[in-house]
């Protein structure tokens, strides 16, 4: 092929290597890394962890390995990213500069990255703690106000493995119906002369399979039957489902799909992730003290810290619990109204009116309703009120009686205790929001909303890296803006008001 020559006098830097040769000098890729990156803040804050839990699982014996500084540090960046998956990772660390950087050019592959993140998930989980310290000691937080919050995320198994008792049973003989086909062509095959053994191979890997898989269905049959055991409804007892690849994993009606229940406790202050678990509890009535306890064995115990959570923590258990170990939290209750709406907005409104449109007076011991009738008690704990006859709003009061009965229980009692609280220290609510954001930096800036690994183990170990990556990006973003603000403001001490504004321009919260 005959190149022609440029017509153009215009200057070009003049070719050093033969492109067809392909073999280039492998550039200082310190000089290609900013030193704000990310790559150089994770550096710096991996030097101030202790990775000897680590180093005590390795062998001496065997090829030189990879240290695991080098390879958690790939899986964060992949991590910020919005990447989990250990191929991506091993793509990353051939032609992305920030990875090259850590890697110092080797390219550990994607079996050595998945084989990691399976044997040091201990260790993994070991860094979360080192990490609240050290915000600690750079002075980021005192962890005084800790939010808990839920949410659902997809499991790795699609729904569609998700079967009934009944279909269970119907899916085990059909399953038993193809192992006695296979066994009778293979006995066929073997009573031939010339046997084949491809066909014999190929049938016998067939039963392999559809045992393996009578096993998946025998196992998930015992487990259905136990989960049915606590189920008191009949109707929600017989459809109750268990996924057969991924029997941990429940459905959840907030995705319409197999998932699990992702609780958080996060720092208001920071939105520094305290502590993060997988449930399959669909509700979030029992998971307060869980994550109490595992903050509190974290952060250390302190009668002073607050805890916040929102109503699906609301129950009897939740209440109960921060009594017993006078726990200082506000736990918001859902279903409570702050302003009792008019006769007439109700009427609009059309629906049913519940216990909490009902006002107490502890003083007369009497329950007032929307249209202003009084509500006296009959026995006790129990308020019953006049006849309802020419009530506008009896048809969505008491639709079958001529009265309304309500009962007063010692919960209504604590949680209108727990209203009032939070009545008197309105802006606590508001501290909410801090776990909503971490939620809604998964799962829209990173875009994980689909777990790519099966079962609690798996989940967990995921759910971990990225907590450990938003930590670890929110300590590196605090200390550059705390750094920059000091040199800001000497700038301005010594008379040099463009450092003041240099400094000042780059500032930039991670």
């Amino acid at each position: 092929m005959v190149i022609k020559k440029r017509k153009n006098k215009m200057p070009f830097f003049k070719e050093e290597k033969n492109n067809l040769q392909l073999q280039f000098e492998k550039p200082n890729v310190n000089f290609l890394v900013d030193e704000e990156s990310e790559a150089v803040r994770l550096y710096k804050i991996l030097k101030k962890l202790d990775f000897n839990e680590f180093y005590k699982r390795y062998s001496e014996k065997g090829a030189v390995a990879y240290r695991p500084e080098v390879l958690f540090a790939i899986i964060i960046l992949a991590v910020v990213e919005g990447i989990l998956s250990s191929g991506a990772i091993e793509k990353k660390c051939k032609r992305d500069v920030y990875f090259i950087y850590f890697t110092e050019y080797r390219k550990p592959d994607h079996s050595t990255i998945a084989r990691f993140i399976k044997k040091f998930k201990k260790e993994i989980f070991g860094l979360l703690p080192q990490l609240i310290e050290l915000a600690r000691k750079e002075g980021i937080s005192c962890f005084s106000t800790i939010v808990i919050d839920g949410s659902k995320f997809q499991s790795m198994s699609s729904k569609k493995h998700s079967m009934r008792m009944e279909a269970l049973g119907k899916e085990e003989k059909r399953i038993k119906r193809e192992i006695e086909k296979l066994i009778n062509k293979l006995e066929e095959n073997d009573k031939k002369e010339n046997r084949d053994e491809k066909e014999s191979r190929k049938l016998e890997e067939e039963k392999e399979k559809l045992e393996k898989r009578k096993q998946q269905i025998e196992e998930s049959k015992k487990e259905l039957a136990e989960r049915q055991k606590e189920i008191r409804d009949k109707e929600k007892r017989r459809n109750h489902q268990i996924n057969i690849s991924e029997p941990d994993a429940r459905m959840m009606k907030e995705i319409n799909a197999n998932g699990y229940n992702v609780q958080l406790s996060v720092d208001a202050k920071t939105q520094m992730v305290i502590n993060a678990s997988i449930e399959a509890d669909r509700s979030d009535n029992h998971q307060f003290s869980k994550q109490h306890q595992n903050a509190e064995k974290i952060l250390g115990e302190d009668r002073q810290r607050e805890y916040l959570a929102d109503g699906g923590y609301m129950s009897t258990e939740t209440l109960d619990y921060l009594e017993d170990k006078k726990v200082n939290a506000y736990v918001n209750d859902s279903r409570g109204i702050e302003e009792i709406p008019e006769v007439e907005e109700l009427l609009k409104r059309g629906k049913l009116i519940t216990t909490e449109f009902f006002s107490y007076d502890k003083r007369e011991n009497e329950y007032r309703c929307p249209a202003q009738r009084v509500l006296k008690e009959v026995k006790p704990g129990v308020y019953e009120s006049e006849d309802y006859n020419g009530c506008k709003i009896k048809h969505l009061c008491a639709r079958k009686r001529k009265t309304r009965i309500i009962t007063r229980t010692e919960f209504a009692e604590r949680k209108e205790l727990m209203r009032e609280k939070i009545k008197q220290n309105p802006d606590k609510m508001n501290q909410r929001k801090a776990v909503e954001r971490v939620f809604g930096n998964i799962k829209w800036n990173l875009g994980f909303r689909r777990f790519s690994r099966k079962g609690f183990e798996g989940a967990s170990i995921e759910i971990m890296l990225i907590v450990l990556a938003l930590n670890i990006k929110k300590i590196g973003g605090l200390i550059l803006f705390s750094n920059k603000s000091i040199k800001a403001i000497f700038g301005f001490i010594f008379n040099q008001p463009e450092i003041f504004l240099r400094e000042l321009s780059l500032q930039k919260v991670f």
